[in-house]
């Protein structure tokens, strides 16, 4: 009996990948364009997440659109996704870290096109699944900041690294948008003509090194100006060094390590495939002519 049922399975799964391989080459129907939707996890990596502490790792969602072109060998897609980073000193196990006793939280939106190329075709493994290469780019937008006595308070505006310092004639603070460059793996698992499994995974090059509020050294707190003008000057100065040793965190001593900050994605979701009946215009260009009811009546008499 369970001989007869996998000799059952087995040839359901072949009609299944023969026909999906006859409709996606049939002359009938041509790809438009693909959609879908997807829910993953999201690690930011940076000063404060230097290792890859699992208690960093926070949620993503995001959408997407493309169209398969060359061959289906190639794709394009836009894609927008939001995710929120997060990590703190306190969650690692470097004694200089547990020192300075920094953290930030961040909601982070990202708007990005890339480009999928074809590594491999994995036949009669994972129901014909397809192997992608990613890359692309795309713009961030973020906001870090951080939770004090149960209030979320933003970093940017504080200057922490002393960006409204007196000894700066001209005060410029970061920007909250970033360019970055993904660069990952596709995955894609067929579940019928229409529909598709993928699975994926990106590390996100970015261009800023604030996406955590941390970046070069420490303004010291003698730098910081007095509250007015809608500027907590008090506020400033206790988040710019939140470490409990008086000793740490002399002006112009290293508060970050100076490069920018990246992050990595990783996603499951389900595309949906999107055709068009062509198999009349293709005769019209192919300049086939279909036989008449008559003529098909003669040829089978």
């Amino acid at each position: 009996m369970m001989k007869t049922l996998g000799c059952c399975l087995a040839m359901f799964i072949q009609i299944h990948l023969q026909g999906q391989a006859k409709f996606v080459e049939s002359v009938f129907y041509k790809s438009i364009l693909y959609a879908g939707g997807s829910l993953g996890a999201s690690q930011y990596i940076g000063d404060l997440n230097p290792r890859l502490n699992v208690k960093s790792i926070r949620g993503a969602a995001g959408v997407h659109v493309g169209k398969n072109i060359l061959k289906e060998t190639v794709g394009i897609q836009l894609a927008y996704q939001t995710l929120h980073l997060y990590a703190a000193d306190a969650n690692t196990k470097d004694p200089l870290q547990i020192i300075r006793n920094l953290d930030f939280q961040s909601n982070v939106q990202e708007l990005s096109f890339s480009v999928n190329l074809k590594l491999a075709q994995l036949r009669n493994k994972l129901n014909n699944a397809t192997l992608y290469f990613q890359f692309g780019a795309g713009k961030i937008w973020f906001d870090p900041y951080t939770v004090l006595d149960d209030d979320k308070i933003y970093l940017r505006p504080l200057g922490t690294e002393g960006q409204f310092s007196y000894q700066t004639s001209n005060p410029v603070t970061y920007s909250t948008t970033a360019f970055f460059l993904p660069i990952g793996a596709l995955l894609k698992v067929p579940l019928s003509n229409f529909l598709s499994l993928n699975l994926q995974y990106s590390f996100r090059f970015t261009s800023t090194g604030y996406l955590d509020d941390v970046y070069g050294r420490y303004a010291g707190f003698e730098s910081f100006p007095i509250s007015g003008g809608g500027y907590n000057g008090q506020l400033a100065r206790q988040l710019q060094n939140r470490s409990t040793d008086i000793s740490f965190g002399h002006k112009g001593t290293a508060r970050g390590n100076l490069s920018n900050d990246q992050y990595m994605t990783a996603s499951l979701g389900l595309e949906y495939q999107f055709w068009k009946y062509i198999y009349k215009h293709r005769l019209k260009y192919r300049k086939i002519r279909v036989p008449t009811n008559s003529e098909i009546k003669s040829v089978e008499q």
